[in-house]
């Protein structure tokens, strides 16, 4: 008979002890790597959220060119007399009776660009659109200063169009005459596309709280993003700007408003101030980048 052989084999349990001095270690090895990561993960998000607004930008400067084509002009602002009679807007329709509640329709297809760019969806708040939807910024400021403001009765999207080449407050009929402060403009009259703002990130300090604006204005350009504002160009470009200065009341100072990030385009109070009696330098003028003394009729 053959033998048999069994074969045991045995297993060797190793149990590793560590100190309390050496998970802490560890622990405190961990903590040190995600502090230096945290600030590039942040970085990249922000980097990345600039970026969608620049292509949003880029998208609505696009539809504006269509328009242009379409009508000869820039795109309107608004259609409204003194701002008093609710009527279309340059992404939807104003219910409201002013530029601090101007209860924007979203929705409405009598916008302006409405032809050109996907409008909101109906019952949804702007904090719900802000991920896709080309009109809304996407910056979390955005979400701040809106709040739960519906997409019908929104007080503003974060863009602004600049009120010296989109016009403000008028009434037009079928040949683009108007009574008006401010008229939009022939796109064959811009000189120097380039360098005039047509679009960009937008804001307002109302009363110490930083709120939107329906409007780019000298003082009302958000830097929200690292210090910079995306704007897009009467040509159709679009580049990250730096703020230069901001003014309250008669006064001028370096940077934008600390805390709010606004500021102005221009370079100087100067440029500002150009084509009046106290400034009329033509090389001055020619730096203007809201074009509100350009000669464009």
């Amino acid at each position: 008979m053959g033998k048999r052989f069994r074969i045991l084999s045995a297993q060797k349990r190793i149990t590793v002890n560590f100190t309390l001095i050496e998970l802490l270690v560890v622990v405190s090895i961990i903590a040190i790597l995600a502090g230096m990561l945290m600030p590039a993960l942040s970085q990249a998000r922000e980097k990345a959220v600039a970026v969608n607004c620049s292509s949003r930008l880029k998208q609505i400067g696009t539809a504006d060119a269509f328009y242009q084509a379409d009508w000869g002009y820039f795109s309107p602002s608004r259609e409204s007399m003194s701002g008093a009679v609710p009527g279309p807007s340059w992404h939807g329709y104003q219910n409201g009776t002013g530029l601090s509640d101007p209860q924007i329709d979203l929705t409405s297809e009598q916008g302006y660009l409405s032809a050109y760019l996907k409008k909101a969806g109906v019952g949804k708040k702007v904090q719900e659109e802000r991920a896709s939807n080309i009109f809304i910024c996407p910056h979390s400021s955005v979400d701040k200063m809106l709040g739960d403001d519906e997409v019908t009765s929104a007080r503003g999207t974060g863009y602004g169009p600049n009120k010296y080449l989109h016009g403000m407050y008028f009434m037009v009929n079928a040949n683009m005459a108007a009574s008006a402060t401010y008229l939009p403009k022939k796109d064959t009259k811009v000189k120097q596309p380039s360098s005039i703002a047509s679009f960009g990130d937008a804001a307002q300090n109302l009363s110490g709280t930083l709120a939107v604006y329906d409007t780019l204005s000298c003082n009302g350009v958000h830097f929200r993003h690292s210090s910079r504002a995306n704007i897009t160009w009467a040509d159709g470009h679009v580049s990250a700007e730096t703020g230069y200065y901001n003014c309250t009341g008669s006064s001028y100072n370096s940077g934008p408003v600390p805390g709010m990030n606004l500021g102005c385009l221009n370079a100087s109070k100067d440029i500002c101030n150009t084509g009046t009696a106290a400034n009329p330098d033509p090389a001055l003028k020619a730096q203007n980048r809201y074009g509100c003394t350009a000669d464009m009729k």
